[in-house]
């Protein structure tokens, strides 16, 4: 999908030369790649306001967010680790996953399950 998606950008973009930049400066003619700040600022900062996202996002806001997405859909953590380029695992698990609520949610539903005797199991 991605691809296509990439193909599919580079026959609208004015700048399809082979020696464009895929994400080209109109400023540079298609010479030079955007900045990323001016693609924070011009195009991701603006899409998150307008989904009603109050807090601050940058780049690193979605590093955060791809580590506990690989998480969540049970990547292992060295893949993540190497992926996200960290020294060691420690930093991918401990600093840049976080808790999905619904995650929590299923798991202590499972505990209390678990927990809880039959008889009141089966009241429930």
């Amino acid at each position: 999908m991605v691809l296509e998606a990439l193909i599919k950008w580079r026959g609208m973009t004015p700048f399809a030369e082979d020696l464009d930049f895929l994400f080209a400066s109109v400023r540079a003619n298609g010479t030079k790649p955007l900045c990323p700040n001016s693609l924070l600022k011009k195009s991701i900062q603006p899409a998150v306001r307008r989904a009603g996202i109050t807090k601050r996002i940058g780049f690193h806001s979605l590093r955060h967010s791809l580590a506990t997405w690989l998480r969540q859909i049970g990547v292992d953590v060295k893949v993540a680790q190497g992926l996200l380029r960290h020294t060691n695992s420690k930093t991918t698990m401990d600093i840049y996953t976080h808790g999905v609520s619904s995650l929590r949610r299923a798991a202590n539903d499972t505990a209390v399950e678990f927990m809880l005797p039959d008889k009141v199991k089966k009241a429930g």
